[in-house]
């Protein structure tokens, strides 16, 4: 059985969430902690943070193996960055279609896309945002902070994985496998089981593919 989570971090950590240990880092209840990017401003700026200043940001861990792509299936990339966000769509029901594509366009360019980092003071979704002059003044000009879009971009660039492309990912990714690595962690059962149980739930996924 894996040792009790109690020995090396707050009890509570069982039942985190990722705002509820962003949330502990932000206290100072961690040394170290592995999260999305998105955090970070909420770390270093943010009124009551106990880390302000005192917070820098690193590379992800250099993974010792990858698998080849070539033996991934479901146009799975391997990686140890991941990416997450929401989507823009335009649908051909729409009644303002020229509107809405004219705001779309709007809304995701350069420019729109700096402005939003400066004033949300986190990172971008754009390339052209990295290189951008504006993004070294104000929160920016913090050295700290300027490592934090470094750091965003080379994980973008190099670091970039992505999940499985199949229909019963959502099940298999965010249901099933989940559940197994919570059962570990609370030692319901051991890494064998989980393992076993994990495949077993890929391999129902999979099966009518």
């Amino acid at each position: 059985m894996p040792p009790r989570p109690t020995t090396i971090c707050p009890p509570e950590a069982i039942t985190w969430d990722w705002s509820g240990q962003a949330n502990a880092f932000r206290q100072g209840r961690a040394g170290v902690a592995i999260g999305w990017g998105e955090f970070f401003p909420w770390f270093e700026e943010s009124a009551n943070s106990q880390i302000s200043g005192k917070v820098a940001v690193a590379p992800c861990p250099q993974a010792i193996a990858l698998r080849p792509e070539s033996e991934c299936g479901f146009g799975e990339v391997p990686g140890v960055s991941r990416q997450g966000g929401s989507s823009l769509a335009l649908s051909r029901y729409s009644k303002n279609r020229d509107a809405a594509w004219v705001f779309l366009q709007w809304l995701t360019s350069a420019d729109t896309m700096t402005r939003a980092a400066l004033l949300s003071k986190t990172n971008s979704v754009r390339r052209s945002t990295y290189s951008d002059p504006r993004l070294k003044i104000g929160f920016g000009a913090n050295p700290q902070v300027a490592n934090y879009f470094e750091v965003t971009l080379d994980a973008i660039e190099n670091r970039m994985g992505t999940e499985p492309h199949h229909s019963n990912w959502i099940e298999v990714g965010f249901d099933r496998f989940p559940m197994e690595l919570g059962k570990l962690m609370t030692n319901q059962q051991s890494i064998r089981t989980t393992l076993n149980n994990m495949a077993q739930a890929a391999a129902r996924a999979t099966e009518t593919l």
